[in-house]
């Protein structure tokens, strides 16, 4: 597998490495994804992570969060389960933190991502 390299802050990378391989490729998409939101995706309106919807509620919880984000990595195309995973959230803050080891079919592969959520 081999996607288009992006930047730190999910931009096309322009300079450097411009494609990434096998479980890095993996990683990359899954962090693209959980970064999508929900409908955001003019191609498709039902591709994304449900931040508004699910997370950012009154009735939202770490626990809820945590099974929704581990269902849009483990749904990953390649990806075969997670083998660690920790999270990490300031509801005042609005913000989110993660850390997993994803089983790829490539191998293992570390992916951390987070920030504020919707503002």
């Amino acid at each position: 597998m081999m996607v288009r390299a992006a930047t730190p802050d999910g931009d096309i990378a322009t300079s450097g490495q411009h494609f990434v391989r096998d479980k890095y490729a993996v990683g990359q998409i899954i962090t693209t994804r959980l970064r999508l939101f929900h409908g955001e995706y003019f191609l498709n309106s039902a591709e994304g992570t449900e931040w508004f919807a699910q997370v950012l509620t009154k009735q939202g919880s770490l626990a809820q969060t945590d099974a929704l984000v581990q269902q849009r990595i483990v749904r990953t195309e390649k990806v075969i389960g997670l083998q660690r995973f920790e999270s990490e959230s300031d509801i005042e803050k609005r913000t989110y933190t993660l850390t997993a080891d994803v089983l790829t079919e490539y191998g293992a592969v570390e992916i951390s991502t987070g920030g504020t959520i919707g503002g």
